[in-house]
């Protein structure tokens, strides 16, 4: 699993709905990576986010996420540039590291999660 990760369409827009990792509809999953490794797996993400999942209607259910690093865009955004997208809102400015909308015995640990443009982490309910 080592490498790097990206969604789709990586680098080609600023505005897109491309996640790395979607979980919209999943239960009884462990996405770790494996510990004995040198270098943690990356998931690079220039919209949304590196992992979605969960709504009201389908939320998640025993999720584990462990052992990666997520990478934002934000180290490539300037003071200028974001302050001149507060009025769009586009995707590259606003996109979080994990963002799961509704769900139960999630258990995140053990991650990097950085240059994300809004929240690095976020579970609501």
């Amino acid at each position: 699993m080592e490498g790097v990760y990206q969604n789709n369409y990586y680098g080609q827009s600023f505005n897109h709905n491309n996640k790395v990792v979607n979980l919209n509809g999943v239960s009884d999953l462990k996405l770790l990576a494996h510990p004995d490794v040198t270098s943690r797996p990356i998931l690079q993400f220039d919209g949304p986010g590196g992992i979605f999942g969960g709504s009201a209607s389908s939320p998640l259910k025993n999720i584990e996420i462990a052992g990666l690093e997520i990478r934002g865009p934000n180290a490539a955004i300037t003071y200028e540039e974001a302050m001149s997208d507060r009025e769009m809102k586009r995707s590259y400015y606003t996109g979080r590291g994990i963002a799961i909308w509704a769900g139960s015995y999630i258990y995140i640990h053990d991650l990097k999660v950085h240059h994300c443009p809004a929240s690095g982490i976020r579970v609501n309910k």
